[in-house]
């Protein structure tokens, strides 16, 4: 069974924040781009806001300069930390 029939199911609870939205919204080919915004759509998925943007960027940003993450990744930084905040598994 493919990982997407086991989210229809309800086997799995999927979130994203804001930061996942922000990244496909760079997705430079507007195809290819759209076909990953239906994925919120077609499967349950939970947009989980950002409430602690202070706390997420502060973590992000220690991520980035004591070279957890390489500089230049930002929104990846943002993704780990978002994630660690809120206490995803």
């Amino acid at each position: 069974m493919r990982a997407g029939n086991f989210v229809k199911l309800g086997f799995y609870e999927v979130y994203v924040s804001e930061y996942v939205i922000q990244e496909l919204n760079q997705v430079p080919d507007q195809a290819e781009r759209e076909r990953l915004l239906n994925v919120l759509t077609d499967y349950p998925i939970e947009l989980r806001p950002v409430t602690s943007f202070t706390e997420v960027g502060f973590l992000a940003r220690n991520y980035l300069d004591r070279g957890v993450m390489p500089p230049k990744k930002l929104l990846d930084a943002l993704h780990v930390a978002f994630c660690v905040f809120d206490e995803f598994d």
